[in-house]
């Protein structure tokens, strides 16, 4: 679909798990044309609380980062520990 794009998803951590129903074990999810990072993240149901980091083609970017068709994304949790 011309009005879609195709992204390639990993989840990591317990993120997997956060996500499961809407990523049903797919690598590769469509979304909208003009989705953002943190759209994705909000699709996913990732909450700011457990979102450490979005990496999109091998740089971090910041939620308002727009999407393109092919991107290949990495969610990581935030991680705490003492």
């Amino acid at each position: 679909m011309e009005n879609t794009i195709c992204l390639h998803i990993t989840l990591f951590g317990y993120l997997n798990n956060l996500a499961s129903e809407k990523t049903m074990g797919r690598d590769w999810i469509e979304m909208p044309f003009g989705t953002t990072a943190k759209d994705l993240v909000e699709f996913l149901g990732v909450t700011r609380y457990h979102l450490g980091s979005i990496v999109v083609n091998g740089a971090m970017v910041q939620p308002d980062q727009m999407l393109a068709n092919g991107d290949e994304i990495k969610i990581v949790p935030i991680v705490g520990g003492g």
